[in-house]
């Protein structure tokens, strides 16, 4: 059954129901208008954006020994708590298509080599050798299953700064994906299906 077609039901079904035991016009029209807003409003919104430092001071990270995951601290949007500051990995609540987007600007080493990762996949990379304060910025849309995480990892000998609102990590939910329903049963064998 379509949503539309759910939501449709539900709404009159609430009318009738609103209607047999005697309940005002006004208060019908509210209870039911809830009910269609909850049916056709889908999963709650998922969206987050974080910069690396919460201080208003120039910080510089690395260059680190070892590549080294990006902890974006100052959060300024975490709709869905999917996001975890203390260790930097977003976690995907939902099948979804989501879009995300990182942009660093480079540190005391002169370089940024910086990738989004995925489940420790690599995604796509930021990268400017132009000298300190130089900034890139890179995103993707990526289909995510519930669970995947999302991190940003700085490569080894590479450095990044921030001022709280410089080098930001950021993504949201598009559209949320549903599992399709299964096939239907195919029918006995010898029997012959009318269409």
């Amino acid at each position: 059954m379509s949503l539309s077609l759910y939501v449709s039901l539900s709404v009159s079904l609430c009318l009738s129901l609103c209607l047999f035991v005697s309940v005002s016009l006004s208060v019908c029209l509210s209870v039911c208008l809830s009910l269609c807003l909850c049916l056709s409003a889908g999963p709650s919104p998922v969206a987050f954006s974080a910069s690396l430092v919460s201080g208003p001071e120039w910080t510089h990270q690395g260059p680190f020994p070892s590549s080294t995951t990006l902890l974006f601290r100052k959060v300024t949007t975490n709709l869905g708590n999917a996001y975890d500051p203390s260790i930097g990995v977003f976690t995907a609540p939902l099948k979804g298509l989501y879009y995300v987007r990182f942009t660093g600007s480079v540190g005391s080493s002169g370089s940024m080599n910086a990738v989004l990762m995925k489940n420790d996949e690599y995604m796509f990379e930021v990268y400017d050798t132009r000298g300190t304060h130089g900034s890139a910025s890179n995103g993707m849309a990526l289909e995510l299953q519930v669970g995947d995480r999302l991190y940003v990892t700085l490569w080894e000998g590479q450095s990044v700064f921030d001022q709280s609102r410089i080098s930001t990590f950021s993504g949201f939910l598009l559209q949320h994906l549903q599992e399709p329903p299964p096939p239907p049963a195919a029918p006995p064998a010898g029997q012959i299906k009318v269409l």
